[in-house]
């Protein structure tokens, strides 16, 4: 089959003469045949596989779409064609950047992390977090099961601490607070877990901020590598600035959002008040409680740099 015979399909498809499948079927023997022609002979044999699964896939669409009073039918495919070879050409040199920067990443951050695993002490590794299941419990229950600490003076410092942390508290260190404050340890992971769903929402959109930062961060360090590929090649400067405005947006993402974090954005724990109306104190004695675990540490922390 030649371009001019390739022209008459739409023609024979109108006429009965041939159907869709049929059409479909000759178009893919043409592409096979004449690669050359739509310049796939620069490309290997699974790009070119690519480009006729295309076809394949858009064949119908093409033939439905066409319209003989602007163009012949084989300029129609050709500027199909050659549309999807440019598509599957960004596409790959996404993949290749990225592909590429997740290698420099790995390198650049080798020997950080090659020092931090070897400072690790294993024999004294924490053991996993709780598990995030949540068993419902009402907050009644859950007054009652603390109910006898609430009325006298015993130090609640830990347990307040122990509930502020519940989202990264171990299993080891909820049995040694369960066991100072004579609390059954299923009644102690109950109270937990109530305080790990009252941040659910919250953890949720930590989520979606971290992966904002990381998303950030990548198509930061994207535009770097672009940068280093366009100062090798004789690129206009309009191409550079577009790219250089890009790279100045993600950085502008990047350091804002890291800024919120280390300010404290969405602090994966729960509110005074919650564990206030949990313990059946106020919300001031737990704030009381939490700054005093606080100067406890920074006396115990200057005493021990005083001693060394």
């Amino acid at each position: 089959m030649n371009s001019s015979e390739l022209n008459l399909i739409p023609q024979q498809i109108k006429s009965g003469i041939i159907t869709k499948k049929t059409a479909l079927n000759l178009i893919s023997t043409f592409i096979c045949e004449n690669y050359p022609v739509f310049g796939l002979h620069k490309f290997d044999e699974d790009f070119r596989e690519d480009i006729l699964v295309y076809f394949l896939e858009r064949g119908e669409h093409i033939l439905d779409t066409y319209d003989e009073s602007y163009a012949d039918f084989f300029t129609y495919l050709y500027s199909n064609i050659l549309s999807y070879i440019q598509t599957k050409r960004r596409m790959l040199a996404k993949s290749q950047i990225k592909e590429s920067l997740l290698t420099a990443d790995s390198i650049d951050n080798y020997n950080d992390k090659q020092h931090a695993y070897e400072s690790i002490n294993f024999e004294v590794f924490e053991t996993p977090k709780v598990p995030y299941s949540y068993t419902p419990i009402s907050v009644e229950n859950l007054r009652k099961i603390f109910e006898p600490l609430s009325h006298n003076n015993k130090d609640k410092k830990l347990l307040v601490l122990a509930m502020k942390s519940s989202f990264y508290i171990t299993h080891e260190q909820i049995s040694e607070v369960s066991e100072k404050y004579n609390i059954d340890i299923d009644d102690m992971y109950k109270s937990i877990e109530y305080l790990k769903q009252s941040i659910d929402k919250r953890f949720q959109k930590h989520k979606l901020a971290i992966e904002r930062r990381n998303s950030s961060y990548f198509l930061h360090r994207r535009c770097d590598y672009e940068l280093e590929a366009v100062a090798e090649k004789n690129t206009s400067n309009e191409v550079k600035s577009d790219i250089n405005k890009k790279n100045e947006r993600h950085q502008n993402n990047l350091e804002r959002m890291n800024k919120k974090f280390a300010d404290g954005y969405l602090h994966l724990r729960p509110t005074n008040k919650t564990i206030a109306y949990i313990l059946d104190i106020c919300e001031r004695q737990v704030t009381y409680y939490i700054n005093c675990a606080k100067k406890d540490y920074e006396n115990k922390y200057n005493k021990t740099n005083v001693s060394d």
